[in-house]
């Protein structure tokens, strides 16, 4: 989710990037490499153009969940987890919070898991 907007001459540039990683980003989880050197390479990108559009003030926030119920599980592991898994609209609700924050304030890097933990 990602909003940018560029105002006139006469208004102060604006915008909020918000990129939605996981905590593969900095977690070691068995069978993972690929996924979690993709993760770990955008949220790189992301913190070093955070610091390139901090003048234009552009905020770049990155959020980074644990288990969420997505098909990106298998059936069997949603199955057997669900109830320890983070819904997409638990994530939803947290990126809204993100983006609502004061004008002044930056979340930059928010790490939410599940309760229990990582499965």
């Amino acid at each position: 989710m990602y909003e940018i907007s560029f105002a006139s001459d006469d208004q102060k540039e604006k915008g909020h990037i918000i990129n939605i990683l996981s905590v593969a980003a900095n977690t070691a989880f068995e069978n993972s490499a690929v996924y979690a050197a993709s993760k770990a390479g955008l949220l790189a990108m992301s913190n070093s153009l955070r610091e390139e559009v901090r003048r234009y003030n552009i905020k770049i926030s990155n959020i980074l969940p644990g288990a969420v119920e997505t098909p990106m599980w298998d059936s069997k592991s949603r199955q057997r987890y669900k109830n320890r898994m983070m819904s997409p609209v638990d994530i939803a609700k947290i990126t809204l919070n993100v983006f609502q924050q004061p004008r002044k304030v930056l979340i930059e890097d928010l790490i939410v898991r599940p309760v229990k933990g990582d499965l």
